[in-house]
């Protein structure tokens, strides 16, 4: 006996729904569709784009049209017809009543509305996302830019919102089951960052940034330096590190000053120390022979290196440059006296090299004797034929 055709018993709509999976442009061909085959894919193109069903090509799922997959699914006509749509089935009502209870917990308020209507519960979920998406973004702008600490945790749930906002309703749902706590805590601490990174602390937190990166390394080479500024100098290195650095900006600011106090202690006593030795020279040099008798302009350009070691320097000078100055300044009033002997005697002047006559050394009085004759007599020549002697 026949089985009875139930076929006509089923809408249209059942059997559009079977047909997805079977041969879809000869089966909707026919009556009651009558279907050609673009119209086929316009049909079933609209269904992927509204969430109603999912596409399975060349072995992977596709559940939006806006991936590569779906491009070349729906552009190839033989992929098309080999690819298999199913309805599309939506998260659990007990998924939905968890992502109720995270909703609390992340916001602060319920959900309003029936929390088994996923499309309810998504529209809820993405308004407050999209409320403390800018929020979350421009403190994760703030950290970037001043260099800060914590940019991963807020840049990795802000990828999480994103995925929320545009991403499927039930791919919302459990990208939300999942990363919930996240959120919330993303949101927290750019509200606590907002709140506290002021325009002023960020100059403050750069300071201390410049604490440790200038004048710690200069510092832990100095002599005399204790073991509180080393502590403090450990402690606040840790605490610029930590994602959690706003919490701590007070200690950061003692921490910093102590540090910034020491450097500039030493900092003005190698720059008094420079200023002095080149003051000392300047009137070492006016004292020279010959100093009154050549001409202005000519003093001020001899004199110029000694001057300008006379003016201080700007604080982003290094101590080891103000140190190194005032090193140089004796040889530099050499160079300068040298100079006025020349232009005071001019030709008359005679350097005489004194290392020669002493080779590497004396060790015995004759040995002295005989260097220092020889000196004298070279010395005696000079002077003899009218020079003023020099030693070098």
């Amino acid at each position: 006996m026949n089985q009875p055709d139930d076929s006509r018993k089923r809408t249209p709509r059942d059997r559009f729904r079977n047909i997805l999976s079977a041969d879809k442009d000869d089966e909707l061909a026919q009556e009651p569709f009558g279907w050609d085959f673009e119209v086929v894919r316009l049909l079933v193109l609209s269904l992927l784009r509204a969430g109603k069903i999912e596409a399975t090509s060349k072995g992977q799922t596709i559940d939006t049209v806006t991936g590569v997959e779906a491009r070349d699914t729906f552009s190839n006509n033989n992929l098309f017809r080999q690819a298999s749509f199913r309805p599309r089935k939506g998260p659990e009502v007990e998924e939905l009543i968890k992502a109720s209870d995270a909703f609390q917990q992340a916001f602060g308020n319920d959900i309003r509305g029936e929390i088994t209507n996923i499309a309810a519960v998504v529209a809820e979920l993405r308004n407050e996302v999209a409320r403390n998406e800018d929020t979350v973004s421009s403190a994760l702008a703030v950290l970037t830019a001043h260099r800060l600490p914590g940019g991963t945790v807020l840049d990795d749930a802000l990828g999480q919102m994103k995925a929320i906002l545009r991403g499927s309703e039930d791919g919302a749902i459990a990208t939300f089951n999942a990363s919930h706590r996240a959120i919330k805590d993303a949101i927290k601490r750019a509200v606590e960052l907002e709140q506290v990174l002021s325009e002023p602390r960020l100059h403050d937190l750069e300071r201390a940034r410049q604490a440790m990166s200038i004048a710690w390394p200069v510092l832990k080479e100095e002599a005399g330096i204790g073991a509180d500024l080393e502590s403090r100098a450990a402690q606040l290195g840790d605490l610029l590190q930590r994602e959690t650095f706003y919490r701590e900006l007070p200690a950061i600011e003692q921490h910093a000053r102590a540090i910034e106090l020491e450097y500039a202690r030493r900092f003005d006593d190698a720059q008094q120390a420079r200023v002095d030795a080149y003051a000392d020279a300047l009137v070492q040099l006016a004292k020279t022979s010959g100093w009154r008798e050549i001409a202005e302009d000519t003093q001020c350009t001899i004199a110029a290196p000694l001057l300008a070691g006379k003016q201080p320097l700007p604080r982003t000078a290094p101590i080891s440059l103000l140190r190194s100055e005032r090193d140089a300044c004796d040889t530099r009033l050499r160079g300068a006296v040298r100079r006025v002997q020349e232009a005071a005697e001019g030709e008359r002047l005679a350097t005489v090299q004194v290392q020669p006559y002493f080779g590497a050394g004396i060790e015995t009085e004759e040995q002295l004797d005989a260097a220092l004759a020889g000196l004298r007599d070279e010395c005696a020549r000079l002077i003899g034929a009218g020079k003023k002697v020099v030693l070098s």
